[in-house]
């Protein structure tokens, strides 16, 4: 939910500001759980890697501010309403994504059962939406900025020519061998 609302849009908080910096192209948040500690990723394309501070601090400063002026509820709603209706849907392999689910919990030792019908939650959260819990989450993730990596993968900027160039000088002499 939070996801979506940073980085969901162009018009999304996290989003706009790299993008009206021009620190990169495009911004992509995403989480990974069902694992027993999620991981959340900030991926910025089509940047510099001399630009990895100014980034970093766009993040935080946007998190931050977010954090403490507080998060547009109306937009949590429609994230909110989204996911559910997400959830809701039932896609094939219906069966197969369950079985997926049930491992978030019981690869750790908990109920298999536990996430197969969680849509109660959505009201859950609902209600947590108005008592600052998703403001709670942006603080506890910038407390927790000692633990984040950077990770900068930059390109080849000539890889294609010297691979069509190998490529080429291989069936020469493969012609040849002919």
């Amino acid at each position: 939910i939070l996801t979506s609302l940073l980085a969901g849009s162009n018009d999304a908080p996290l989003k706009k500001v790299i993008l009206e910096k021009g620190l990169g192209q495009d911004v992509e948040v995403s989480l990974l759980d069902g694992i027993e500690q999620f991981v959340l990723t900030f991926l910025v394309r089509n940047t510099d890697a001399d630009k990895k501070d100014e980034i970093l601090d766009a993040i935080y400063g946007t998190l931050g501010n977010l954090a403490e002026h507080g998060l547009d509820h109306a937009q949590l709603q429609a994230s909110l309403n989204h996911q559910e209706c997400m959830y809701r849907m039932k896609q094939e392999p219906y069966g197969v994504s369950l079985a997926a689910v049930s491992y978030n919990s019981w690869l750790y030792g908990g109920d298999p059962a536990m996430y197969l019908n969680a849509g109660y939650l959505y009201d859950e959260l609902r209600k947590d939406v108005e008592e600052g819990y998703f403001e709670q989450l942006l603080k506890e993730t910038i407390e927790k900025r000692v633990h984040a990596k950077v990770v900068i993968a930059e390109g080849e900027k000539d890889k294609g020519k010297r691979t069509a160039a190998d490529e080429a000088e291989g069936l020469k002499a493969k012609f040849a061998s002919w």
